[in-house]
């Protein structure tokens, strides 16, 4: 009986460590990537949804780069914004070691470097002169 109630303290403990510790958690550009993942696995929606504003809030700042230069935002092109989220949370699985902004500021570039339109963008069709010259009419 002791020790059922021993380990129910236990248990009691690690729970409130682990919330405090995950509440404590401010994501900003030397945030690492596991603190996210953490959160995402203990399902804290209050660093998830924390998490999610500081991906929006780094895409805004790129997007606004290049919009000075006279290009469309990536942003305007989603259709699902939470899509971003979703992309650095799987590169940051891929990278742990990482921090969140750097993972960010990757998944942005590669998700602007598809060559698949976004959302109602028409489909561009490359210069007749690319493309496999055995395929392409003589």
């Amino acid at each position: 009986m002791q020790r059922l109630i021993s380990s129910a303290v236990l248990l009691f403990v690690v729970c409130v460590t682990t919330s405090s510790l995950a509440a404590e958690v401010q994501i900003d550009q030397h945030t690492l990537c596991p603190a996210a993942l953490h959160a995402f696995d203990a399902k804290d929606s209050e660093v998830v949804q924390e998490f999610f504003q500081f991906i929006h809030n780094v895409f805004s700042e790129l997007d606004a780069q290049y919009t000075d230069g006279g290009e469309r935002a990536l942003s305007k092109r989603l259709q699902d914004r939470s899509v971003a989220g979703y992309v650095v949370l799987g590169r940051c699985r891929q990278h742990p070691a990482a921090t969140i902004y750097e993972e960010a500021v990757r998944a942005y570039h590669g998700m602007r470097s598809l060559a698949v339109p976004l959302a109602n963008e028409p489909a561009k069709l490359p210069p007749p002169s690319e493309g496999n010259p055995r395929i392409r009419k003589q």
